[in-house]
This record gives C-alpha cells, sequence and structure tokens, in this order.
C-alpha cells in the first residue's frame, strides 16, 4: 500500500540538498537571486536563506518559486525534491500557476494528497505516523487550513508512495 519511510528523516540534510537544488535551477534559468525575487514575489533574504538551507518554506512560497523557475516537475527523492524545469521557455515562467492565490494553492494540495490517502485506503493516522506527523497535522493539511513546510510535504509524498509531482492549471498529478 505505502512505502516506508525512513524512521529518522533527516531535516538538516533535506534543507541543504533542496536549497541547492533551488539554486542550480535558479542558475540554470541564468537568474540572480534578485531576479527570481522579482518574478516570483518571494523577498530575496528567503530565497537565499532556503538556498543556503537555512530556512524552510512553506508550500505556497515553494510554489511560488518553483512557477516562476518553469518547473515541469519535482521527483521526491529520498532526501531532495530534485526540480526538473520546462525545457520550453514559452513555459517560463508558470504564469498559470503564479495567477492562482495562495489559499487556492494550499487547499489544492491538501485536496490531491487527501484524494491520494483514499485513493490507497489508508488512514489519516497511517500516513501521518508514516510521515512523522501528528495526526492533526495532516488533516489541517489536507483541508487546507493550514500552508505546510516544504519538509512535511516532502515527508507526507514520500509516505503516500509518490515519487513525482506534477502542478498544472487544472490541479496536480502524481506518480
Amino acid at each position: 500500500m505505502m512505502d516506508d519511510v525512513p524512521e529518522r528523516f533527516d531535516e538538516r540534510t533535506y534543507l541543504q540538498a533542496s536549497g541547492a537544488e533551488f539554486k542550480r535551477a535558479r542558475l540554470a534559468r541564468n537568474l540572480t537571486r534578485e531576479g527570481l525575487s522579482e518574478l516570483s514575489g518571494v523577498h530575496l533574504n528567503t530565497i537565499g536563506a532556503a538556498e543556503r538551507g537555512e530556512h524552510d518554506i512553506n508550500s505556497s512560497t515553494k510554489c511560488s518559486l518553483l512557477a516562476a523557475l518553469g518547473c515541469k516537475s519535482i521527483i521526491m527523492d529520498e532526501n531532495v525534491d530534485s526540480i526538473v524545469l520546462h525545457e520550453s521557455l514559452a513555459a517560463f515562467p508558470r504564469t498559470d500557476i503564479q495567477a492562482m492565490p495562495d489559499a487556492c494553492v494550499v487547499s489544492i494540495i491538501g485536496q490531491v494528497l487527501r484524494e491520494r490517502r483514499n485513493s490507497l485506503g489508508a488512514t489519516l493516522e497511517q500516513v501521518a505516523c508514516n510521515a512523522g506527523l501528528h495526526a492533526n497535522t495532516l488533516w489541517n493539511i489536507e483541508l487546507g487550513l493550514v500552508s505546510p513546510h516544504g519538509v512535511h510535504l516532502h515527508r507526507i509524498y514520500r509516505a503516500l508512495g509518490v515519487r513525482i509531482v506534477t502542478p498544472g492549471p487544472a490541479g496536480i498529478l502524481l506518480e
């Protein structure tokens, strides 16, 4: 039903690797931090702290950055979210996603997670336990009441057996 999630998830390793991945994607687009800040609406200091692995960002901020970079999909590796950029510059930035209000993004993420959990026949408690979260935290995320941090999303996706996340104008495709 669900893959096992490692008992001890190293958040520091995840943050450093994911930060390096954001920097790699930014440089692949020939963007400065200032340029990414302008495209995404995310403060320059937040981008810098995230790239250095000093700060986890919430899902709406992460989506703003990924949309600004022209993200095609995210591969959920064990300790990093690897960013796959659209090859076509016409998909950079992803204005379809940038046009969505933060509350809508958070709601869509929660709905997709809940649908995936239900399709697996898993309980809220099972997934929360496998993700190393409290069931109430997962419940709030599924209902779109909170914008989860990147590390929580990574752990939930992994607990649900998701390896690829593809954002699009009609929602999120999980593979």
